[in-house]
């Protein structure tokens, strides 16, 4: 679970992800969709948009992590996994859309129900999550190296280094690992 949290917490503060975050968030602050520039003043867009696409952000980014990057869906191809993750993105979100609704207009009739809700969000986070791919935006930054840079294309490849946990296997098994698995004090390593 730590694994996870801190995977999430990677993605929340990613630059890239982050700063998309807050362009949709400007964004919709100023356009006020769904008729918020009528019916909420400019800092109540402020507050409601903030928390509409925080909680969206928060929920997209456990879902690569929880959904997308699943073990369950290790094995299957990119463009499912993206998929399956996108439209489980979609889901929550709609649901989540729908719950600060009720909070902030308990009494407003005609608000989008989560049927027309999740026929918006699903197709928005499965483009986002296409961008997503397409960019590789999980790959970290290097200033640095570029691929217009001669010099980066044509060094050598520097090896990895020895991970200490393979050091304490002995040689016979091997250094590919399949699985890892813990209980208590006791650890289980598939190669």
């Amino acid at each position: 679970m730590q694994s996870a949290l801190r995977e999430i917490r990677s993605i929340l503060t990613n630059r890239r992800a982050l700063t998309l975050w807050l362009a949709v968030t400007a964004i919709t602050i100023v356009v006020g969709p769904f008729n918020t520039v009528h019916t909420l003043s400019l800092p109540a867009r402020l507050a409601y948009w903030t928390v509409v696409n925080g909680s969206c952000y928060l929920v997209a980014a456990s879902s690569i992590v929880l959904v997308i990057r699943s073990p369950v869906l290790a094995g299957a191809p990119v463009v499912l996994r993206n998929a399956v993750g996108s439209v489980s993105i979609g889901i929550v979100n709609s649901a989540a859309i729908v719950a600060i609704n009720t909070i902030v207009w308990p009494d407003v009739d005609g608000l989008p129900g989560f049927g027309h809700l999740a026929a918006i969000t699903i197709p928005v986070a499965v483009g986002f999550g296409a961008a997503i791919a397409a960019a590789d935006w999980s790959a970290p930054v290097d200033p640095v190296a570029s691929p217009a840079d001669p010099a980066a294309t044509q060094a050598d490849p520097v090896p990895a280094p020895e991970i200490a946990f393979l050091r304490r296997l002995p040689r016979h098994l091997g250094r590919d690992l399949v699985s890892v698995s813990v209980q208590d004090h006791y650890c289980e390593v598939v190669t």
